[in-house]
């Protein structure tokens, strides 16, 4: 009987712990990479890098988070998809320097491209796109592990080219927010900082440099609750100083999906959504004040 209780609670605690899903980061969120060149058994050369995502933006008919080099130089957009898919893509106006191979922009050069799949269970094998040099991954394994206060789905995967670990709502270990696209530069990477707004992972080891990026909330005091939501919930929207102001509910493809003039409560019953990744901006005047993510459950 003790067996049995135990095999229980071990159930809840797991289906506890994969409740929750957290969506790639937005605009706000930055990474530190350090990547080794190498030649032989010893390392030609070593650079750092900073990318930020920092604001959105529609191409070729879909929504995307611009992801920066610098203030100056966007290399492309990010964007997750309602199946918890995050692709990748180059703007025709990027700018890679030494990040991405020559090869490596010339094969993907304006195409989309699959890079983190957080849909993925524990002996599933794929593909993150035909051209990809690391080629299929050889194994997945899955479980969850305690990231920024709360349990996050840790994927682990295994290429032709070298293993790498992704986390939930933070890309990867090794070479961040890009993830296969710089391994398939085939050059050594390790992340040195992750943060997003009040959260930061740093690594300890001696050689990492890390940027003078400042960290601040892409939604100054705006936020949004529950999330994630279902089709009874009441969402509450809570801004300083505000009062009234235009709410939008997004999908990922940049389709405004409901528009509503509130106060701060809006009850979820009034629009048809489908389950998966919304945005909800608000607006005063035409103006911005805060986007945020929400997670529809079925």
């Amino acid at each position: 009987m003790r067996s049995l209780l135990l095999a229980i609670l071990l159930f809840l605690t797991v289906s506890l712990h994969s409740q929750t899903y957290h969506p790639f980061p937005d605009s706000g969120a930055v990474w530190d990479v350090q990547m080794f060149c190498c030649g032989g058994d010893h390392i030609i050369s070593v650079w750092n890098y900073s990318l930020e995502i920092k604001g959105d933006t529609t191409f070729e008919g879909k929504f995307y988070q611009k992801v920066y080099e610098s203030p100056e130089k966007v290399i492309g957009g990010i964007r997750e998809d309602s199946l918890k898919r995050v692709y990748f893509t180059n703007f025709r106006d990027s700018v890679y320097d030494n990040i991405l191979s020559e090869r490596t922009i010339e094969v993907h050069k304006f195409n989309e491209v699959l890079i983190f799949d957080f849909s993925v269970v524990s002996g599933d094998s794929f593909s993150l796109t035909d051209s990809n040099a690391l080629g299929s991954s050889n194994w997945v394994m899955v479980d969850s592990v305690l990231t920024f206060g709360s349990y996050r789905k840790r994927i682990s995967v295994n290429f032709n080219g070298g293993n790498d670990t992704w986390i939930e709502g933070m890309g990867s270990l090794s070479s961040g927010v890009l993830g296969p696209l710089v391994m398939e530069s085939l050059v050594a990477v390790r992340l040195c900082r992750f943060a997003y707004g009040a959260d930061t992972l740093v690594d300890p080891r001696e050689g990492c440099m890390l940027s003078d990026t400042k960290v601040e909330s892409s939604n100054s005091s705006f936020s949004i609750h529950p999330n994630p939501i279902t089709s009874s919930s009441v969402l509450t929207i809570e801004y300083p100083n505000q009062f009234q102001f235009t709410m939008e509910i997004v999908d990922l493809q940049g389709r405004v999906i409901a528009s509503r003039k509130i106060a701060n409560r809006f009850s979820l019953s009034e629009v048809n959504l489908d389950s998966g990744i919304y945005l909800v901006r608000i607006k005063s005047n035409d103006e911005v004040l805060g986007t945020d993510r929400i997670v529809k459950m079925e």
